[in-house]
């Protein structure tokens, strides 16, 4: 069983622990790595992406992958498919974005009727947070739309995305 610096657990050392391999202390650095391919076809070209995450970074390694990043990613190698293809994605949240933002519950009155007024719906001056909230709510609609199956879609593609808390299908 490989630990997190990429070692064995359990290696060879003397008794007196003076020769032998020695277990790193410390995770060491991490690489994001993305890449894409299939079995009929290997990988994709040009779809390699690699980098290294920021040393000495407090936070978690997943939040340097970013929304912008995957997608410049992906759009490359959607344009490197050679045939119309369906691409299998999980629900990481930089995959996930949505073709259109909502106002979230936490937004100001006065952003909400902007939104509103945006979007056509009407809505009167004393109506309440809490109604407004309702009107938003109303016209989201039910089936999710991301921003990368429309763009997947425009140069005929389709994405398929994996049930939610189901990694055993990744």
């Amino acid at each position: 069983m490989g630990k997190p610096n990429h070692t064995q657990g359990y290696i060879w050392q003397n008794p007196e622990n003076t020769e032998g391999l020695k277990v790193p202390i410390g995770k060491g650095a991490r690489l994001i790595v993305c890449h894409d391919g299939s079995p009929s076809f290997g990988f994709v070209n040009n779809s390699k992406l690699v980098f290294r995450c920021k040393s000495g970074s407090t936070e978690d390694y997943h939040s340097q992958m970013n929304a912008d990043i995957f997608e410049k990613w992906f759009v490359e190698i959607l344009a490197n498919l050679e045939e119309p293809s369906v691409v299998v994605m999980d629900n990481a949240s930089y995959h996930s974005m949505l073709a259109e933002e909502y106002p979230r519950a936490n937004v100001r009155k006065a952003y909400i009727q902007k939104w509103l007024e945006k979007k056509c719906i009407s809505y009167s001056p004393v109506e309440t947070l809490c109604e407004l909230r309702e009107k938003v709510k109303m016209a989201i609609p039910r089936e999710k739309k991301y921003k990368l199956d429309a763009v997947a879609l425009q140069m005929d593609h389709e994405v398929v995305r994996l049930p939610p808390y189901h990694c055993q299908y990744n």
